[in-house]
Parts: structure tokens; sequence; C-alpha cells
């Protein structure tokens, strides 16, 4: 804590960077009459509306405008805009990273939760998320288990969806773009829109919003001679009825629903005998994905006098059908496939109390309840085999393999934090959450292997495990007003992944299971505004210990398990700026630093010793500069540099990947109404990475990132 401490005072002196956030007319402005300088912006990250500013730990904002100016169109693309975090992309998997906490094995949850309108968004494959008609998006880095609850020992992705008003608003958009790829220009399409207004003024209000899309994709198949490898066809919706019958009481009913057929033949061999070259694969068979979800909620609000009552009642689905070449070739002989299909029910209710947003009392409170069910279903198999090339006769050498797996949980959780503050400047915070899940798996595994048509070999097994956990989930912090503009501050918290079950490789009941994953995080840091709020500066440094760690190991040849390591540690800084120099010009940029490593863990099977490895998917720094100009005239500008360091994509750290850095470019026209912008996305073409995975006996699969992508985009608002 000393070296922290000392570290972010050096920051603090030289304190040129800060908030990502756009300044945007539609959150609450207190800036008086001030001229051009940076609006304050309100965030519901630790579950009441506060100023991101006042809050003590790293968050980062990103309003609806500011995605749109951006062209950030979903989760994966939103993390390349925020120091410290990143994605892994597998197409139709993401890994996300926070501050080098993250999942480095394929597992069903991750540590970063996500929630959408106070809703959990559990699974991984649900967490490329859309980002249209929404409010804002905010990022909480860090543990935040005591409001937050298991899955959450990374951070918190908080998307929140517009509420309707009095004020009628639409908008009609569409956009057309080409991915610029050594095989030719490869198209997309989207066409959109949104209405919100009231339906009885006062009262009853309602929005509606749908995006379709249709993207080929910028990846060839050579064995079939088609573009389409990654080709994607999805439609989304959402909408919400909000009544207001009183000042006091606020009731919303939100739905949305998506559904999606993916092409996810990103992975290509960049050595060895079925080596292509980028954004090229060769494959006898498509990787085919169906993916559906939908969700409905219904919230209450009531506003006291001295006490503000917060109920959140909470359904969500998620389904997936997908298949896939298990080899990644184009070779006939021997054929393997691989399928999944899932389905996801989840069900969750909240209460919370807190102190009334009126009250000017020294002590401000939240307590609540939370509650559960989940059930999960996940049926995995492979087909492999040999035919007869001679005469013709079937299948010479077959073996089909299958493992369903169904978890039932559920849970629930009893939480509060409070808030002192003395003198009028020192907050002192302290919350902890008891979190209780109880969860039953059982896993059926078959295997029929024949040969020339007759049986050869049958295997038939069930596994069955119980899972109980209960965890106390503290929090500590003290924020101190160096002055009006200046917060310092420290923080304690701790955060935790919950255990679960090896739902595609268990080989006994001794393996169907893995443990729990605790961190425990130290953040101190500062947030400053300058020359009457036309500067916003912060910075923040950190040291992360990670026990239990939840890691991936041999267990056989060609099958692997999570299991757990044993300790691992991260630590860092970040600085992210904000600045408005000239009415119309912002200026943007943040950088972050992660330094991580693996302390003790020596596997189990092979006997590696892992201990001294830096933990992989964590790049050493990520950096974002830019900045956007709009003139009286309606034209406006942006350029955005996004920038990512090495890093090593396995914990052998055998397979390391270059740092590479993005150029995005945006010009467009605003005329009353209608806005017409024309951008490129990764404008210098930069060749880069996300996967690199070691396949025995084949060469190294790789996922390739998205080449030169050109667009225009037309959006008529009313």
């Amino acid at each position: 804590m000393r070296k922290l401490g000392g570290l972010a005072a050096a920051l603090l002196c030289s304190a040129m960077l800060a908030d990502p956030a756009g300044a945007q007319e539609d959150l609450a402005d207190k800036t008086g009459d001030k001229p051009y300088a940076l609006d304050s912006i309100t965030v519901t990250a630790q579950k009441r509306e506060e100023d991101v500013q006042k809050i003590p730990m790293s968050v980062a904002v990103f309003p609806e405008t500011e995605l749109e100016e951006a062209g950030i169109q979903n989760t994966v693309e939103l993390q390349r805009y925020i120091p410290n975090v990143f994605v892994k992309d597998s197409g139709s998997y993401q890994q996300t990273t926070i501050r080098g906490v993250g999942s480095f094995v394929t597992s069903l949850y991750s540590g970063t939760a996500m929630y959408i309108d106070d809703i959990s968004v559990p699974i991984v494959f649900m967490q490329n998320q859309d980002l249209f008609d929404v409010a804002r998006v905010e990022v909480l880095k860090g543990p935040q288990g005591t409001l937050y609850g298991r899955n959450s020992e990374a951070g918190v992705i908080n998307i929140v969806t517009r509420q309707p008003d009095n004020t009628p608003r639409g908008k009609l958009f569409g956009e057309f773009s080409l991915y610029d790829t050594n095989h030719g220009a490869a198209p997309g399409y989207q066409v959109g829109g949104s209405a919100s207004g009231p339906l009885v003024k006062d009262k009853l209000f309602i929005n509606l919003a749908g995006k379709w899309n249709y993207d080929l994709g910028a990846i060839r198949n050579e064995y079939s001679k088609r573009d389409d490898a990654n080709e994607i066809k999805r439609i989304t919706g959402r909408g919400q009825l909000r009544w207001t019958p009183t000042d006091r009481l606020d009731i919303s009913l939100l739905a949305d629903a998506a559904n999606s057929h993916d092409k996810f033949g990103y992975g290509h061999y960049i050595d060895g005998p079925f080596k292509t070259d980028f954004h090229k694969i060769s494959r006898n068979d498509d990787d085919n994905r169906h993916w559906r979800g939908n969700s409905q909620s219904l919230r209450a609000k009531y506003k006291g006098d001295e006490v503000d009552f917060l109920s959140v009642t909470g359904r969500r689905y998620f389904g997936d059908d997908s298949k896939w070449d298990m080899d990644s070739t184009s070779v006939p002989l021997p054929y393997m496939n691989a399928s999944l299909k899932e389905h996801d029910y989840l069900w969750s209710q909240e209460f919370r109390l807190s102190s009334s947003e009126k009250s000017k009392s020294p002590f401000s409170w939240l307590a609540g309840l939370y509650g559960f069910t989940e059930q999960l279903n996940v049926n995995g198999g492979s087909k492999s085999g040999m035919s007869d090339p001679y005469y013709g006769t079937g299948m010479l050498l077959a073996g089909d393999e299958n493992r369903e797996t169904d978890i039932s949980m559920g849970g629930f959780a009893v939480f509060g934090e409070g808030t002192y503050t003395l003198f009028e400047r020192l907050h002192l915070t302290a919350g902890l959450r008891y979190d209780y899940m109880d969860q039953w798996g059982s896993q059926d595994y078959t295997m029929d292997a024949t040969f020339g048509g007759m049986p050869m070999m049958a295997d038939k097994k069930n596994y069955k495990k119980r899972i109980v956990g209960a965890e106390l989930l503290p929090k500590f912090s003290v924020g101190f007003d160096v002055t009006e503009n200046v917060l310092a501050y420290a923080t304690v918290s701790k955060g935790y992944l919950a255990g679960g079950y090896n739902y595609g490789s268990a080989t006994s009941k001794s393996t169907l299971t893995y443990d729990p994953e605790y961190t425990w995080s130290y953040e101190v840091g500062f947030k400053t505004s300058w020359l009457d709020k036309k500067l916003i500066a912060n910075v923040a440094a950190f040291y992360i210990d990670m026990q239990n760690k939840q890691a991936s190991e041999v267990v056989s040849q060609g099958v692997t398990k999570i299991s757990n390591a044993d300790r691992a540690n991260s630590k860092g800084f970040e600085a992210e700026l904000r600045a408005r120099p000239l009415e119309g010009l912002d200026l943007f940029g943040g950088f972050g630093y992660t330094e991580t490593e693996i302390t003790t863990w020596r596997d189990r099977v092979d006997n590696y010793n892992y201990s001294g490895n830096e933990l992989p998917n964590v790049p050493k720094y990520t950096y974002n500069l830019g900045a956007m100009y709009q003139h009286s005239s309606g034209v406006y500008g942006r350029v955005d540099v996004l920038g990512t360091g090495p890093f090593y994509h396995d914990a052998k750290n055998d397979t390391k990947e270059p740092g590479y850095e993005l150029v995005n470019l945006r010009l467009g026209y605003l005329a009353g109404d209608f806005d017409v912008s024309v951008w490129c996305k990764n404008a210098f073409d930069r060749k880069y990475r996300t996967v690199r995975q070691d396949i025995s006996g084949y060469g190294t699969l790789a996922f390739d990132g998205d080449p030169r992508q050109f667009g225009v985009t037309v959006a008529y608002s009313f």
C-alpha cells in the first residue's frame, strides 16, 4: 500500500488524464453559466444516483451520444476505449479481463458481471451486447462483490437503457459498410429506429426500439470459395412501458429480445501443413451458430421523505445451438465435428431500501435483499470417424461422444453499505454482503464406437455433485475532498468467482466441479477537475491478490478441465483525461499499465511449474487518444487512436502477441434533424490476432482481428 500511495501521489502531481465519458445534454448538467465547461455525469454504479467524480473508485462512463460519435456498436468494441480493460474475442465467445483479473479458461461464467437495467446477464456467451438505444454504459473496475455479489471480482459492465418521459422523440438510421479484405470488399448493412414519448401526459410513457443487421464478414473459405465464413444475420428489439401514478411512485415494465444466425469460422492455421493467409480459412464444414435470448423485468420505485424503496423483478432466457469443424481443416478423412446446445433460464428478485435522495443527513445508506434461481442445460457432443474410400461401404470407423449437463442453482444475498461524512470533507464507507448459493449438477456421458458398422466399444456414465457456498464480501473506502474539485480516495474490497461444473470435460465425479476464486483489491486514486471544469483528470493505482485462481489443466490426452491454481497477483496504474479547451472541441485520452504474476501454481498432472509466469490475456499496457470537433456549421469530425500492448495467449507464456495500434476516423454533417457521416475503422489496416492456440499435429490456430472497414451512416431524429 505504501508503494501504491507513492505512485498515486506522483500521478496526482502530473495529473494529465481523465474520465473518458462524453459531455452529453441528456445527462445532469451542473456547470451553471461556465462557458463550454464539461458536464457533470450522474451514474448508478453504486445503485444510487451520484456524480461519477464523487465516487471513490474507478468508473468509466459512456453516454449514448459518445457511443454514437465513436461508432461503438457492442461491448467488445467498447473495451478498446477503457484503460486496463481487454476482451479476448474468439467469435462466439468473449473473455473480459479488467486490471489483470479475468478468466483464461472456457467456462460458462466470468469474473466480469454484466447487468442490463439491474438484471444479470450471467452467461459469457450472452455478454457481447449490441449497444443501441441506451442511456449510458458504466464500467466499474475492481471487485464489486458487496453490491453485485458473485462473479463480479474483476468488475461490472452496467448497461442502462433509455427511460421514456414527457418529451416525444424518435430516430431512424441506416448504415452501409465494407470490409477491405485481400479477397475483395465484404458488405454489411443495418437499419433501425426508436420512438418514445407520453401516452398519457405526466402518467404513462412508452419506448420502442429495434435493429436489424446483416454482415457478410471479412473471412473467406478457400475450400468452398465462399466469402461468408463469419456471416451474421441478427435482429434485436426492446420496449419499455412506464407508469407514474404519483410524483413518488415510478413503475416500469421492460422487455427485450434478440435472434441471431452466425457463422463463426474465424480460426485458421498460421503455420504447419494447413496454413492460410490473414482472413482466410479452409474448411470442409461451416461453423454455424443460432442463438436467441429475451428478458422481461418489472421495476417499481417509491420515493419517501426519509427512505426510498426499489423492487426489481426479472427473468432472462438464453438459447444457443452451435456446430463446428473440430479440426478446422478441409481434410475429409478423418472427419471431426462438434456441437453444443445450451438453454439458460434465470429468475431474480431484488428489494432495496436506501436513504432518501432528499436527505440532508451526513449518513447515507443502502440495504437490500436479493434472490435468484437458474436452470441450465448444456448438451455437447462430438462425432469423428474414417470412411471407406475404396468401396463406398460407409463408415469404416466412427465414434460418437456426448456430455449432457444439467445444473440447477439458487441463492440469496443480504447486503448493505453506508457512508458517513465528517467535517463535510471526509467520507467513510463500509459495506458487507452475505452471499449464499446452492448448486446441484449432473452429467450424463455416453460414447459409442463402431468398426465397419459393427459395435466396437460403448461407455455410459453419470456424475452428480452438489456445491454449496456462502461468502462474506466486505468493502471499505475513505474519500477526502482535498478541495471542492479534488477527491482523494482509498478503497479495499473483496470479490469472488463462484465454483462450477466442467460441462465439457469431466471424466469422473471428482473432476465434475471446481472451486471458487477469490480476489482482494487495494486501490488509491484521485479525481480532479480544473479550469472551471474545462479539464477533468483522474488517476488510480491498484494491487490485486488472487487466490484459488481458476485455471485450465490437462487431465488426459486431448482433454482439459477447469481446476484451481494457487495464487497470482496484479498491480498497476491508470490515468484518464478529458478536456474542452475551446467550444466544440473535446480532447480525451487514457493510459493503463498492468503487471501480473502467477506466484504459486504447479500443474498436478504434468508437474509443470507456472510460478513466475504472467497471466494470459493481460496486455502490459493499453491506451487511447482522441479528439472530437463540432463546428457551428454542423460539420464534425472525430479521430481515435487505440493501442494494445503485448500479451501472452497462454499461461506457459509460450505464445506472445505483439502490441498493436488501431486508428478510427469519422467525418459528418449535422443539418437540423439529419445526420450523415462517413467513417473508417482500423484506417491503416493493422493486422493483429485476438487468439492463438497450439493444436497438436495441426499447427497454431489463430483468430484475426477485423481488417479496415469503411462505412456511411445516415440518421434522422424527430
